[in-house]
Formats: C-alpha cells, structure tokens, sequence
C-alpha cells in the first residue's frame, strides 16, 4: 500500500472541482512461487513464477472522472544451474488499462516487457571445510 498526499498541492494555475489534484493510493498483491531445488530434482524446479495485480487510483480527476490504472504482471525466472548461488534471468510481462473513455477522455492499453539478470555474491559466506 502507497499513499501520496496530492490533494494539498499548490500550482501556479488554478484548479475547479471539476480538474483537481486527490489524494494517491496504490493497491498492489502478488505472489511467488519457487519449487523446493535439489541436485537430483527435474528440470522445471529451475525456475520461479510470479504474479500480481496493482491498482493505482491516480492523482488527477479530470471532468470528475478519476484517472486510475490497473496492472496485471506475470513472471519467469530462470534460476542459474549452479545450486548454491541465487543467480537468476528474468522475463516479464505487464498489461495495464489507465483512464476511461467516459467524458471525452482517453483510455489507454499499456503493454510492458521486462528483462532482468540478478546476480548473487558468495563472498561473504563462510566455506566450510571437510
């Protein structure tokens, strides 16, 4: 949960009641899932899967109608072969839906891709000896 204070805001224009700044909040939950790895199991334990839905109410309202987005994200990650690190490739996909088409406005479809590499140090973990 995030909460932006927009309502307060002064500019060097005027605002009506109709065109205003409000208040921002932003709704989001999601998930991982991620299979327990060993040595020994399949091939499918690699990777991890995500998911998660946001809604944004937005800070403008415009001919009192509200400009809030909605996102739907769904991920793949592939986890690096080497079992002791965390090491993983990323995939990405975003769909959201801002506006509304209501009161001469625009509503938009917005499409999204991301690609991520994260890498994970073992440095600093203390290497046992047999």
């Amino acid at each position: 949960y995030q909460l932006e204070n927009w309502a307060d805001a002064k500019y060097g224009f005027s605002t009506t009641d109709e065109n205003a700044f409000k208040n921002r909040e932003i709704f989001g939950i999601g998930f991982q899932y991620h299979a327990h790895r060993t040595r020994s199991t399949g091939f499918f334990s690699n990777f991890k899967y995500s998911a998660g839905v946001t809604y944004d109410t937005g800070h403008l309202s415009i001919n009192n109608e509200d400009i809030s987005t909605l996102w739907f994200t769904t991920g793949l990650g592939l986890i690096s072969p080497d079992f002791r690190t965390g090491s993983s490739f990323d995939l990405s996909f975003q769909y959201g839906v801002r506006g509304s088409s209501t009161n001469s406005l625009v509503k938009e479809n917005i499409f999204g891709i991301n690609l991520s590499v994260n890498l994970t140090e073992l440095m600093f973990l203390r290497r046992k000896l047999n």
